[in-house]
């Protein structure tokens, strides 16, 4: 069976228990934020740099978007 994720957007310090609650109950965690070095990629399973409030980005595209696999720290 494929396994289920979750999108996050915000990858700070504070979404960090969030990742491991998800992770916890079986989830992928995919994690963006606009910060390339943002404290919560670290604990994802895949991330994006990716400004939430930026409409144009926030439309994920292959051809424009890099989802990043990261290893998980959890």
């Amino acid at each position: 069976m494929k396994p289920k994720s979750v999108i996050m957007i915000g990858g700070g310090i504070q979404e960090v228990e969030a990742v491991r609650i998800a992770q916890k109950m079986g989830l992928k965690v995919i994690v963006t934020d606009r910060n390339p070095e943002a404290p919560c990629f670290p604990y994802a399973d895949y991330t994006a740099v990716i400004d939430g409030r930026d409409r144009k980005s926030t439309r994920l595209n292959s051809s424009h978007t890099d989802i990043s696999r990261m290893p998980s720290s959890a």
